[in-house]
């Protein structure tokens, strides 16, 4: 079912710019973004370092570092751009409608304070409640994501990776919020400590009803946990769709890139990588930004940058930005091929 044409968006964001302010020239970190998120939804975020997924969280969150500027767009949710709302109720929105999920679960709590009293601060800061109801409503929550409540009095240092990022979590769920944003929530934690946050953190969606949205560099977990896929390169969503009609074939060089880079037993030879680097966005530029890394760049890709079209509806809508996406069924499979990147990549002289 597409819910596109069944809901009313949880939260929707509508051509959004963002600009660092960096020596001479503004860095151009995001642009033209346009995504919604429904209720239930779990939309993963994937990309490069650098392409711009923790810049689009921090302004969800309005957690923006002081040199950052918005010039353009709206994110809404419900019908409050929190872009150009009052500070009180963008405060208000934050943790108790959105809240987030650090990628360094040391960097979120502080170290010289007890969990439990971060999370019952959490608590009260939003809430008119006893100080006694914010005690068990925090053992409650570390109930859920799986930690003795008989640890709440311990500090940050005396918990395992894995705890801590528990405890984040149990944080992030403490005011039942709508949206839970999630930035590369299981870094440096070993996989089998990594499925066991996503197993809790999917169990609790599914019992509380709310959206995730998922920052990874990790292609294969968001073709194994998330409905909607969000392909960002270079400040820009490039593709976005269903996860598994986008993996299955993609339409954008870029999304070809990050499918073929995951090792595939179905293939008889090694994963690929994409040469080259991200392009400077302090610099302006013409085109697509992926043109100097692209094996199928021509000269419209150097000249003028491709809008996002909707491409098909089969599966939900998909959205890619590329000139040549109609023609993707005769690339894919050298796409799939590293001598045809490092063969064929030109440079605009």
């Amino acid at each position: 079912m597409d819910k596109t044409h069944q809901f009313t968006p949880a939260l929707s964001i509508k051509d959004l710019d963002v600009d660092y302010k960096a020596g001479e020239h503004p860095v151009a970190a995001l642009r033209e973004i346009n995504l919604d998120l429904f209720k239930g939804d779990r939309i993963g975020l994937v990309g490069e370092s650098g392409c711009g997924k923790s810049t689009l969280l921090k302004a969800i969150m309005g957690v923006l570092p002081k040199n950052a500027r918005t010039p353009n767009g709206q994110i809404l949710l419900d019908k409050t751009d929190l872009l150009t709302t009052d500070g009180e109720t963008r405060r208000k929105a934050r943790w108790a409608r959105i809240s987030m999920i650090t990628q360094s679960a040391l960097n979120a709590l502080n170290p010289v304070h007890k969990i439990g009293a971060q999370i019952e601060e959490a608590i009260l800061s939003h809430k008119d409640m006893p100080k006694e109801k914010a005690r068990e409503r925090a053992k409650e929550l570390f109930d859920l994501v799986g930690v003795s409540s008989e640890r709440l009095d311990d500090y940050p240092h005396q918990f395992s990776g894995g705890m801590r990022q528990r405890a984040v979590i149990a944080m992030a769920l403490a005011l039942e919020p709508e949206i839970v944003l999630a930035d590369e929530p299981t870094t440096a934690l070993d996989v089998i400590v990594q499925d066991q946050i996503f197993d809790r953190l999917y169990s609790l969606q599914a019992e509380q009803g709310f959206s995730i949205v998922l920052v990874t560099h990790d292609l294969a977990l968001v073709v194994e946990s998330c409905e909607r896929i969000v392909v960002m390169y270079a400040g820009m969503i490039v593709e976005t769709g269903n996860t598994k009609s986008i993996t299955r074939t993609p339409l954008h060089p870029y999304t070809a890139g990050l499918r073929y880079a995951i090792p595939d037993l179905t293939l008889d030879h090694d994963p690929i990588s994409i040469p080259g680097a991200p392009p400077d966005l302090s610099q302006p530029f013409q085109g697509c930004r992926f043109a100097p890394r692209c094996p199928m760049a021509i000269d419209a890709c150097w000249q003028d940058m491709p809008s996002l079209e909707p491409v098909g509806q089969a599966e939900g809508e998909r959205l890619v930005r590329c000139h040549r996406a109609n023609e993707m069924n005769d690339f894919r499979d050298r796409l799939s091929q590293q001598d045809f990147w490092f063969s064929e990549i030109k440079t605009n002289e």
